[in-house]
């Protein structure tokens, strides 16, 4: 009677090429190193011709001073600065803001006709239009509840010009 097992090949037959190949790896790295000893040794030799060379252009290209102008009128120009800057500054919101509001709150059946806003005051006026005054008494009443405005206040309201609808004339003051 014979028996046999199924155990796993003994691992010696394995052991040559993994020898191998390790041994090719060394090798490799060993030869790599050589390379990159050698490059070393080659920059370390261009240093000084570098460094000299490096010397020569910046004796040839002197710094340039930087010269301010005098305190006066550095002076000045800050103050000059100062009065443009709050020249432009707004207390409200810009006009294209203003005007995307304005778009959201206008009813479909009415129109802005004109607008004219002082961005540096916060205020506006405009002119709204329609057919009849139920489009514009809405939108009189959206901007009353806009959060964006403190004050809003029919100025006026007219005939269209050319007799067929309504016009509101309307003062906006933008909230701070």
């Amino acid at each position: 009677m014979k028996i046999s097992t199924n155990f796993v090949h003994p691992v010696q037959r394995a052991m040559a090429p993994i020898a191998a190949a390790m041994a090719v790896a060394a090798a490799a790295l060993v030869l790599w190193a050589v390379w990159l000893g050698g490059d070393a040794a080659a920059l370390r030799g261009e240093l000084p011709q570098l460094r000299t060379r490096l010397a020569h252009v910046k004796a040839q290209k002197p710094v340039a001073a930087v010269r301010l102008p005098p305190a006066s009128e550095l002076a000045d120009t800050r103050a000059r600065v100062a009065r443009i800057n709050a020249a432009a500054q707004t207390k409200g919101v810009p006009t294209l803001a203003l005007l995307e509001d304005l778009e959201k709150q206008l009813p479909r059946d009415a129109w802005l006709t004109s607008i004219h806003h002082r961005a540096g005051e916060g205020e506006g006026m405009l002119v709204a239009s329609a057919r009849d005054t139920d489009p514009l008494s809405d939108f009189l009443l959206k901007l009353e509840n806009d959060p964006l405005f403190d004050e809003v206040m029919l100025v006026r309201e007219a005939q269209a010009g050319n007799g067929t609808g309504v016009q509101y004339e309307i003062r906006l003051k933008v909230r701070k």
